[in-house]
């Protein structure tokens, strides 16, 4: 009873941290580039990111009402951002209310780290509104029914409605919920064991026909429809003129668009070892519990499991690649991997409780002030999209010439 009684008040605390990273973050618009997106939609065929421009179509159709507007776009994503807080909260919860005792603070304090991350990420200018935060919302809803055990056939379903929504799906998202899947495979036997292998299977199959068909069939009606879906991108734009280019011309014509983005390539080229350096603390930290875990395998289904823990977070990899916003990138990294321990130790797995207690041990013997690890990324904070996050607009200010490069 008590523990509920803190489990709650701690929640509360929490909301009241959220509504002050709202404050203090909200920018109040949406970038051309998040409104663009609502300029797809499935009247133009089965076409990449088209499902939340045919739910907009809809509404508007169910209420009669034009919606194909800036404004409705942004209580759309108003709506949208609060129902991530939820779902996060309720990520939290159902990872609280299955731990006791000393667990119990660990946990405390995993999330108070996680949230110092994601709290701010969809309410900057740069990401809010942005299709990511409906597919971190579909993320949470999975890994909230896998934590629970309870309804989890509706995890492949909730996979395919992010596909539908953007095929970044595939790469910063679907990993936690196929680990996770795959780590209840393993540990389950009878017919949950092949349960979860079915779930598995179908989820992998599913999501990745779905990113295939997107990527490489879906721009056949391109230069019919390229102008109409131009218009849209403008009607939905807060001047009436401006959209993403680059993004009608992916989605719609199938071009690439690397080189036209070379520009921000240099960018993420300049900023990314300044952002790993001052990261450094917490890339020692995670290899380090990397390790631990790999010392505590007791046989080969260990090993593949915390194999595919380990690796699960570098599906982002050809994003960074191909693409620019490495703010976007590093973040669902970040996310994946506090999200995963936080998950396992909710699933009961006794050898990373055992790992997070002697990482623990080894923290307050060798750091004065341990709490520091939850304050310094609060300076770092928030992500960006091109721009990783704040520090290295500070750090860039001080380096004006490798900006010019």
């Amino acid at each position: 009873m008590r523990e509920k009684r803190e489990i709650k008040i701690f929640l509360l605390v929490m909301a009241f941290f959220a509504a002050a990273c709202w404050l203090r973050y909200f920018d109040h618009t949406i970038n051309p580039q998040d409104t663009t997106a609502f300029a797809f939609s499935y009247r133009y065929g089965f076409i990449s990111r088209g499902l939340m421009g045919s739910l907009l179509e809809l509404a508007g159709h169910l209420t009669g009402m034009d919606l194909m507007t800036y404004e409705t776009v942004y209580a759309w994503s108003t709506v949208a951002t609060l129902l991530f807080f939820c779902c996060l909260f309720g990520f939290f919860a159902a990872v609280l209310v299955r731990c006791e005792g000393r667990e119990l603070r660990r946990q405390q304090y995993l999330i108070i780290l996680t949230a110092v991350f994601a709290f701010p990420m969809f309410v900057t200018e740069e990401n809010f509104g942005r299709l990511d935060v409906y597919l971190t919302i579909l993320m949470l809803l999975c890994m909230i029914l896998l934590i629970r055990g309870r309804r989890e056939w509706l995890v492949p379903p909730l996979c395919c409605l992010g596909v539908l929504i953007h095929q970044g799906f595939v790469f910063m998202n679907v990993n936690i919920v196929l680990v996770l899947l795959f780590y209840k495979w393993l540990k389950s036997g009878g017919k949950k064991r092949r349960y979860y292998f079915l779930l598995l299977a179908v989820t992998f199959v599913a999501a990745s026909s779905l990113f295939v068909y997107f990527e490489f069939f879906s721009h056949v009606n391109g230069t019919r429809i390229y102008d109409e879906v131009v218009e849209n991108a403008k009607q939905l734009a807060v001047d009436g003129e401006t959209y993403s280019t680059a993004l009608v011309n992916h989605e719609i014509l199938g071009e690439g668009v690397f080189m036209d983005e070379w520009f921000f390539h240099k960018i993420n080229y300049v900023e990314l070892p300044q952002f790993l350096l001052v990261f450094l603390p917490y890339i020692w930290i995670a290899v380090r519990f990397g390790k631990d875990l790999f010392s505590r395998a007791t046989g080969g289904r260990d090993r593949w499991i915390f194999a595919a823990v380990a690796l699960g977070a570098w599906t982002v990899l050809p994003e960074f690649v191909l693409k620019v916003d490495y703010g976007r990138y590093l973040y669902s990294i970040v996310f994946y991997y506090l999200a995963m321990i936080l998950s396992l130790t909710a699933l009961g797995d006794g050898q990373v409780k055992d790992a997070l207690g002697d990482m623990e041990a080894r923290l307050t013997k060798k750091m004065y002030a341990p709490a520091i690890l939850i304050v310094y990324p609060m300076i770092l904070m928030p992500f960006l999209d091109v721009v990783i996050s704040q520090i290295n607009v500070v750090l860039c200010g001080f380096m004006p010439s490798l900006m010019e490069w």
